[in-house]
């Protein structure tokens, strides 16, 4: 499992894309600093550290498209090409689903604390808290992605899937956040979204839906032909 997770995790962060994506953070969040300097209303939380405002801002509204665009095919490419029946004869296939999504989740956990040691050295805040309520809410598209990996069969069909929930789920989210259809507002707590707005253990809940999901993804490949 570790062996797969740290293949996984090496060949991420070999990518151009995570190098473009670590300066995408940095970058946007010093711009958005900037804008929330002067307009202090727009600040994510009343005590809001500017520089953080970007940060929320692209894993709030593009984050779902972010994981889901870069690992939508993580499983179904090893499978459509047939690696795969290699792979699970060394390792057992719950290992496999592990361990990629445990290297998935720390490409992503190496790329938001990059980005928060950078604002660090230009700002000297650091909030943990808020790092690992990012986490957590980056842990829910994850997790979800590796679902999608695992029941749609062909890469194709699962960069559109992708693409989809990557604008559909946070625009269900956060307007479910304001709406007063009762569909809506029950949907809303199916979604990470709402649970950004809560503390203590409730602020973490989606982690729970992350685990969730790579255990459903487990027992769908588990009874996969490959």
């Amino acid at each position: 499992m570790y062996a797969v997770a740290k293949r996984e995790f090496l060949t991420m962060f070999k990518s151009v894309k995570s190098v473009a994506i670590i300066l995408l953070f940095i970058i946007v969040s010093f711009s958005i600093s900037n804008f929330v300097k002067n307009n202090p209303v727009m600040a994510f939380g009343q005590e809001s550290n500017p520089y953080l405002s970007g940060i929320r801002f692209l894993v709030t509204f593009l984050g779902f498209l972010f994981v889901l665009a870069l690992s939508h095919d993580t499983l179904n490419r090893e499978v459509e090409t047939q690696t795969m029946r290699f792979v699970v004869t060394k390792v057992s296939r719950t290992s496999v689903v592990l361990g990629k999504y445990l290297g998935i989740l720390s490409f992503w956990v190496a790329c938001l604390s990059i980005s928060f040691l950078a604002i660090f050295v230009s700002a000297q805040q650091f909030d943990l808290f808020e790092l690992i309520r990012l986490i957590v809410f980056l842990s829910y598209a994850i997790g979800m992605n590796m679902l999608v990996s695992t029941i749609i069969t062909k890469v194709s069909f699962s960069m559109f899937t992708g693409l989809i929930c990557g604008l559909l789920l946070p625009t269900i989210g956060i307007w479910g956040l304001f709406s007063t259809n009762p569909v809506l507002q029950l949907v809303q707590y199916a979604t990470p979204y709402y649970y950004l707005l809560e503390e203590g253990w409730k602020s973490y809940i989606p982690f729970g839906f992350s685990i969730l999901f790579a255990a459903m993804s487990i027992f769908v490949f588990r009874r996969k032909d490959l």
